[in-house]
């Protein structure tokens, strides 16, 4: 539960207290009675006048507790039936004036009755005494501490204003009497107090609001303003009370600033606050009290927190809160909270009880605080307190053993001197017969050990030498600007360039540069090559064998789409025959105009464009090229994928829809391979739709950007993927279709991933079908 359902909980239950104590003060009976006339409800003061006590009454039915009463039965009746009731009845010698509501529940079914019974006994005796009332108000009238105002409901003219409001208005009695209330300032325009008026008068009720007025002065003032219509022989009044509510009104106002401050501090406060009722637990806890115990406030609240509490500590924990919820005593203990990672956290908290009540129970204002460092520095203290005089036994012992030690160190130092010899030697034996080239150079690349070098150069040769007297210019400036790194940070580096060999043959070393320290300087660098040449050439073939078998892809698809394409073909080719064979017939005729023989061969050559347009794409779709990366537009390459694809997608009754982020950043892919990828996307969906109903075959093309890279996604509502394969279905020959071969997505994802991006597929969730969706790095050069 969040804090605001808290608040409304609470405020509900507050107000439904404050009724039960109104009820007990006031003369008036709350009641309720359910679908069977039973009492479920009864309170109020004005049950004394018939002779019960607040809740004697519940359990009784109220058809036998008035049983010669037949009104009330009926207006219980008529109120079960959903009508609402307003009466005014004798019982014995009190008079009541009784509201009946349906009750109902969330459903709006309804369940019973509700009631409000006002002992209106004195009003009544009170009517009879007019004359002396009359006198009574005009007393009040003249010297009351409210302001009296009676005003024409018709044009809003003040008919009469007593001594009071006269002093909150400041104007003389002339200044009021015969003005109306827009221009005293209590309405802004007419407009708004006709619209007050037929409120108060179609309600029948009192109402109240707030003005602000300008008094005679100059003055501002905030006044609470009552409205009641009082309906004359001659004409309706409306009598208005009315106080200087200006005080008031500012103390509200500070006191919601103070309130909203208090809640800012509450919730940005560094320490956990809550608070809490001996019936509901722990009913607010602020952020740092549920990152303290590693949970939600709804997980905290009641006694919830008592299960983030380590089970050593929650037995002692839960009898002390339980004991100071009892005893009103001020709860303070120290304890562990257990996060559901395993973190342990210790906190101080203390809770004391508040002078003010809510709901029937006293409310507990608390604080936790994190006391973690605190607690593990005790506990080292402690242990370092309990192990020092074990370490002081431990150093004489220590002592004792390196007195015996010292006797048999020159023997040792002897064996060890005589293994650091041997480890040398087996050192500079695997140094030596390594496969890698290892040399070691000062700053400016002399060499000062080599393991070995070419069978026409020793390693005891080229000690003296530069390494760079072995480099070609170009190779030479890069690894000079590595050294530097090297040798004036400690960088390790790492590089691959290809290297001029014997008879000019260029091969490829892998080179790994490492400073060698000297304490903290840099004494010099070890330089380990590797020959990685035969893996640069089989990367190479790679490369050339993905690049045949993506051609052979696109061949394949190109075939797939050769009946719908020779479709698209003939409509121009036809037209091509059409408008020929029409040239023909008219050349036959006499006196042709030149103008219609021009138009003709005009629509000759838009169709033979529109031919060879169809040829080239298909053309250029098929084309075995090397692989080519380039920055390209997203966008152009989906449409020429969507243009590719199209006749095959009209073929087969099939919509497709683009639906693209403009402008979208540039890429630096294969064209022709990244067409293929949206072609074989396309494709699968548009022959997944097979058993789809025609009006929603549709496939949607979707391409956008989100921080440093592009997506493009391909959705559709056919038959989906058996939820089996999963990621299976990109694996080589896996296939949904009884006809495919299953390399068209197992390409795809070798296209996509050779050009740094990645490519998934995920259900549509309730709606048929799937999605397909790969991601591409945004250009570096393009997009900085």
């Amino acid at each position: 539960m969040s804090d605001d359902s808290n608040s409304h909980v609470s405020l509900e239950a507050g107000t439904a207290g404050l009724l039960q104590a109104v009820a007990r003060g006031a003369p008036i009976i709350l009641w309720s009675v359910d679908a069977e006339g039973i009492f479920t409800f009864a309170e109020g003061r004005a049950l004394d006048g018939l002779g019960l006590k607040p809740g004697q009454g519940v359990g009784t039915s109220i058809f036998e507790m008035f049983p010669d009463r037949p009104d009330i039965h009926g207006r219980i009746r008529a109120a079960l039936a959903g009508e609402t009731q307003h009466t005014t009845t004798q019982i014995g010698e009190n008079f009541y004036e009784t509201w009946e509501f349906p009750g109902r529940d969330p459903s709006g079914m309804i369940t019973g009755v509700l009631g409000v019974s006002t002992d209106v006994t004195e009003r009544v005796r009170a009517e009879q005494e007019r004359g002396r009332s009359q006198e009574l108000f005009r007393t009040v009238f003249l010297t009351g501490a409210v302001g009296i105002l009676i005003v024409e409901e018709s044009n809003g003219c003040v008919i009469d204003a007593n001594p009071e409001c006269l002093r909150i208005f400041e104007r003389p009695r002339e200044d009021v009497i015969g003005r109306t209330t827009v221009e005293l300032g209590l309405w802004p325009d007419p407009e708004r107090r006709l619209y007050w008026n037929r409120t108060l008068l179609d309600r029948g009720s009192t109402y109240s609001r707030l003005h602000r007025i300008t008094t005679g002065s100059g003055r501002q003032r905030i006044i609470r303003y009552w409205g009641r219509l009082v309906p004359q022989q001659e004409r309706e009044c409306i009598v208005a009370l009315m106080y200087d509510a200006t005080s008031e009104f500012r103390l509200k106002r500070r006191l919601r600033r103070s309130r909203q401050l208090y809640r800012t501090l509450t919730r940005s406060s560094p320490v956990g606050i809550f608070n809490a009722t001996a019936g509901r637990g722990w009913n607010y806890v602020n952020g740092r009290l549920c990152a303290l115990a590693g949970a939600d406030s709804d997980a905290l609240k009641g006694e919830g927190w008592l299960d983030r509490v380590s089970a050593v500590d929650r037995i002692r924990v839960q009898n002390l809160w339980q004991s100071s919820l009892r005893t009103h005593e001020p709860f303070r203990d120290e304890f562990r909270f257990v996060k559901p990672d395993g973190e342990v956290v210790w906190v101080y908290a203390e809770a004391e009880p508040q002078d003010g009540r809510a709901e029937g129970h006293v409310v507990w204002v608390g604080t936790a605080t994190d006391i973690t460092r605190r607690m593990i520095a005790e506990q080292q203290l402690r242990e370092a307190n309990e192990s020092l005089e074990q370490r002081i036994a431990e150093r004489t012992q220590e002592l004792v053993e390196a007195n015996a030690a010292l006797r048999t160190e020159a023997v040792q130092r002897q064996e060890t001197l005589r293994a650091l010899e041997e480890s040398e030697a087996r050192w500079r034996s695997l140094v030596m017969h390594a496969p890698d080239f290892i040399l070691q150079v000062d700053r400016e690349g002399t060499i000062a050990f080599a393991n070995r070098m070419s069978p026409a150069t020793t390693a005891e040769t080229v000690v003296g030498m530069s390494m760079f007297d072995f480099l070609t210019p170009e190779v030479a400036d890069e690894v000079r600007t590595i050294l530097a790194d090297v040798f004036s940070h400690g960088n390790a580096h790492h590089t691959t360039l290809p290297v001029n060999g014997n008879h000019g043959v260029t091969g490829w070393y892998s080179t790994m540069y490492s400073p060698v320290l000297d304490g903290d300087r840099v004494d010099s660098a070890l330089v380990s090559s590797r020959d990685v040449t035969a893996e640069k050439q089989a990367e190479a073939e790679l490369s050339q064998v993905r690049s045949q078998v993506a051609h052979a892809a696109r061949v394949s698809a190109a075939g797939e789409m050769t009946a719908a394409i020779a479709h698209e073909l003939n409509q121009p080719l036809l037209a091509i025959a059409n408008y020929a064979a029409g040239c023909i017939n008219r050349l036959s005729g006499e006196n042709l105009p030149r103008e219609q023989l021009l138009g003709r061969l005009e629509e000759i050559r838009a169709a033979a464009v529109r031919g060879g347009e169809i040829i080239r794409r298909l053309r250029g779709f098929v084309e075995r090229r090397d692989d080519e990366s380039k920055v390209c537009d997203l966008t152009l390459l989906i449409q020429d994928a969507i243009r590719l694809i199209q006749p095959q997608a009209s073929h087969r009754a099939v919509r497709c829809r683009t639906i693209i982020e403009a402008p979208l950043p540039p890429v630096r892919v294969d064209p022709i391979q990244l067409v293929q990828v949206i072609v074989n996307l396309v494709l699968n969906s548009i022959e997944a739709m097979d058993e789809t109903p025609a009006d929603r075959r549709v496939v949607r093309v979707s391409a956008g950007s989100d921080r440093d890279r592009v997506w493009c996604s391909v959705c559709d509502s056919g038959r989906g993927i058996p939820a089996e394969l999963g990621e299976q279905i990109f694996e080589p020959f896996v296939s949904t279709k009884v006809s495919g071969m299953g390399i068209g997505l197992s390409i795809s994802r070798t296209i996509i991933r050779s050009q740094g991006g990645e490519l998934s597929v995920q259900s549509n969730g309730a709606e048929p079908g799937v999605t397909f969706t790969f991601f591409l790095p945004l250009s570096n050069e393009e997009h900085n």
